[in-house]
């Protein structure tokens, strides 16, 4: 295969016109690769034909070099002979490569359908949540308490779960049947949110604590809210499971005292399929306390001495505890596309030609277009404003380097045309828009 450099010494000896063109075939190979037929006048009429990298051949009817990414230089002597009309503006073809990224995004879905879940809340109303005696029982732990139910019941995150509401001791008279048959009447019964929203919030405000001395029936609470959600799951249709939560600021001083038959109590409401949670407002004995979390099947009882904000937090995390919690990893496909440039540098000329800057076009082929469609040349970048088409330029007329799109070619079709093709052709004469 003879090389460039011997080509070259060829076109040394007279003017010719010049194919490159980019090929893949194999040295020696003629029926490789993509070459077109460009003839070539020598001063003593003599022709040849050939493809770099495609092996060498001789017609005696056409002339013409190929080599490299496609520009056709303009001959200064010897004849033209005749083109292939296919081929006859050989041309630079740029096509951005355009990749598809897979990234992975990981997507949190919390769902609280997935196992229905009715909440009951079991309040105590004894005299400490709003007189703060006997010490260290808080004043503010009726306020703290309506503070959080209202935040909990009004939380979009809480929409569509069931709450329900008791007190103890029970009702205007402050009754206490320590077997929780009062108690267990609830003072809202178990509804859907956030249809039963005002009604716990109407609820804490009724049944606030007066100042009058009222004791601690801790046994008729427990047993109160574990036989009503027995009672619901029984009556329900749903399936669903009832979770009880104690509220307490204080050790039991009515009915049965002993924690250990009241965390019996609360095992026994476990067994059955009831679980428990247990809040500790200021005053309440947590270490006794969380035994009645564990007997409930939770960890421990949940301190809440910090205020209304802790109160609030404590909810929260017992929905997103009894909520089911799924993650999933999808790919989503990202397409990155190099944009078209909107400049191409005039190639250098080889030994013995000239380029003739008035024999080269512009041609665009929209993405998935088969025909291209031709940009117009203009005399100077000022004169891209006059003309709304699409339109190229020379950097410098008189001795020019580059081919130029103009801003709003380049701005709009080349730029937002991902997947198009431009082609830069040289030999052809050029087709203004205006002089």
């Amino acid at each position: 295969m003879k090389s460039i450099r011997n080509i070259l010494g060829l076109l040394a000896g007279g003017a010719a016109v010049v194919g490159f063109y980019a090929c893949s075939a194999k040295s020696g190979d003629p029926d490789q690769g993509n070459f077109n037929q460009n003839t070539a006048g020598f001063g003593n009429g003599s022709s040849f034909d050939a493809s770099i990298g495609g092996g060498f051949g001789n017609n005696p009817n056409a002339g013409g070099a190929s080599f490299g990414g496609g520009v056709v230089f303009g001959n200064t002597g010897g004849s033209a002979g005749t083109r292939n009309n296919a081929d006859a503006c050989p041309a630079i073809r740029q096509k951005p490569e355009q990749i598809i990224v897979y990234k992975d995004a990981t997507v949190t879905d919390t769902i609280t359908t997935y196992k229905p879940v009715a909440l009951f809340i079991m309040m105590d109303r004894s005299g400490s949540m709003v007189t703060g005696f006997p010490p260290p029982a808080d004043p503010n732990n009726w306020n703290n308490a309506t503070a959080a139910v209202t935040a909990f019941v009004n939380d979009p995150r809480t929409a569509g779960m069931d709450v329900g509401m008791g007190t103890f001791p029970y009702g205007p008279n402050n009754t206490a049947d320590c077997m929780g048959t009062d108690c267990g009447t609830p003072v809202v019964p178990i509804g859907a949110l956030p249809q039963n929203a005002n009604a716990m919030i109407q609820a804490m405000q009724n049944q606030r604590p007066s100042s009058d001395f009222a004791l601690t029936p801790i046994e008729c609470g427990l047993r109160g809210m574990i036989n009503h959600c027995l009672t619901f799951m029984a009556q329900s249709q749903t399936g669903e499971q009832c979770v009880a939560i104690l509220v307490t600021d204080g050790n039991p001083t009515q009915c049965n005292v002993d924690y250990a038959a009241l965390t019996q109590v609360v095992t026994d409401g476990h067994a059955s399929g009831v679980t428990t949670y247990v809040l500790g407002l200021p005053g309440a004995n947590i270490p006794e306390l969380n035994k009645f979390a564990v007997a409930g099947g939770t960890a421990q009882a949940i301190d809440v001495s910090g205020g209304a904000n802790t109160f609030i937090d404590a909810l929260n995390n017992i929905r997103q505890a009894v909520s089911v919690t799924t993650t999933q990893t999808i790919s989503t496909p990202t397409t990155i596309a190099t944009p078209l440039p909107c400049s191409w540098n005039v190639p250098d000329v080889p030994v013995g030609t000239t380029f003739d800057k008035n024999k080269v076009n512009v041609q665009f082929t929209p993405p998935g277009a088969t025909v291209p469609v031709d940009f117009g040349r203009v005399s100077s970048e000022a004169d891209c404003a006059r003309t709304t088409a699409d339109a190229w330029y020379y950097d410098n007329n008189d001795n020019p380097t580059k081919v130029l799109a103009c801003s709003h070619t380049c701005n709009g079709t080349l730029h937002n045309s991902a997947g198009a093709e431009v082609a830069v052709l040289f030999g052809c004469d050029s087709k203004f828009i205006f002089n």
